[in-house]
């Protein structure tokens, strides 16, 4: 017992004295102040809409719309720099829908808010563009009602949908905040990295003889099991301070399987460079899990469930 700890502690010694190690002590948590802070501070593009009758409804984190009741005082702040640029909408009884866009040479973004916006007022019109539409063609008195409730069904109805899942009602709600998922799957990714840069020291350190009094005195596998609390202490605590929005135990549960794999390798790997050429090819592998592919494809989504990162992520 006494030289399992031993073990352990002169093993954390070793690892946190690895530059590598430094690093991310000091960057994976800046990694994660910086998202928080981007989250915090979001970035809003002032648009003016200048409107008779007609109400856009856009939620976006990027706009924030500013309504005007007159078109040249739109115009004036577009023009002072008030507001990035604006829109104005003609009426909805207009036998001429358009939208202009008011913009200077000091805008910027309007290409991204365009369609937006576009869609949000043809949305919005609609119904009147189609009533409009059919008396054209139809006498029909009541077409005004026939138009209004075949919009709201296929509104409601999501023609993407398979057609043996429409109309079954959802047991589960799945809310995931995006941004710590980015997080979270940087941080994995990075600690896959060092995992992976920290092993070669260790297979060096077996090649070079130092274990072989343990293999006689039957205390591998003590050495073995040491090495691996000391790399799951210093990671985990890395994790831990790094990764926002998930709870101890996957934490621990994705640390203790990287860890793990990592101790694989140092033990039966003999050439560092077999590790050194592989790990970068792993790393970019791990990459891809920070995407679902079962929704592309059922295959892709197999292979994925190989990776660590993939479950700390997604389940």
């Amino acid at each position: 017992m006494n030289f399992f700890i031993i073990s352990t502690m002169l093993n954390i010694k070793k690892i946190i004295k690895k530059r590598t190690i430094y690093m991310a002590f000091i960057l994976l948590p800046a990694i994660s102040y910086l998202i928080d802070l981007s989250n915090n501070y979001p970035v809003n593009i002032s648009v003016g809409i200048y409107s008779q009758g007609v109400t856009l409804e856009i939620e976006n984190p990027l706009i924030r719309l500013i309504k005007y009741d007159d078109r040249k005082s739109l115009i004036e702040d577009v023009q002072t720099g008030i507001i990035n640029f604006g829109y104005i909408l003609s009426p909805i009884e207009s036998t001429q829908n358009n939208i202009k866009l008011i913009k200077t040479e000091l805008s910027f973004g309007y290409q991204l808010i365009n369609e937006l916006i576009v869609a949000a007022y043809l949305d919005y019109t609609l119904e009147m563009r189609t009533v409009n539409f059919l008396q054209n063609f139809f006498d029909y008195e009541n077409i005004e009602t026939f138009v209004r409730e075949q919009i709201n069904y296929y509104r409601q109805a999501d023609i993407f949908m398979i057609p043996e899942l429409q109309g079954i009602r959802a047991e589960n709600i799945t809310e995931i905040n995006l941004l710590n998922s980015i997080n979270n799957g940087i941080i994995g990714l990075i600690i896959t990295a060092i995992l992976i840069f920290i092993t070669p020291y260790f297979i060096r350190e077996k090649n070079s003889g130092v274990l072989l009094s343990l293999k006689y005195r039957q205390k591998q596998g003590l050495y073995y099991a040491s090495l691996f609390s000391a790399l799951f202490i210093v990671i985990f605590v890395i994790s831990a301070i790094s990764m926002r929005g998930i709870n101890i135990l996957s934490i621990a549960t994705y640390v203790s399987v990287c860890v793990s794999l990592t101790i694989a390798a140092i033990a039966v790997l003999k050439k560092v460079d077999l590790v050194q050429n592989f790990g970068i090819f792993l790393i970019i592998l791990n990459i891809f899990t920070l995407i679902d592919f079962s929704e592309f494809n059922e295959l892709l989504g197999i292979m994925q469930r190989l990776f660590p990162l993939f479950w700390l992520l997604h389940f």
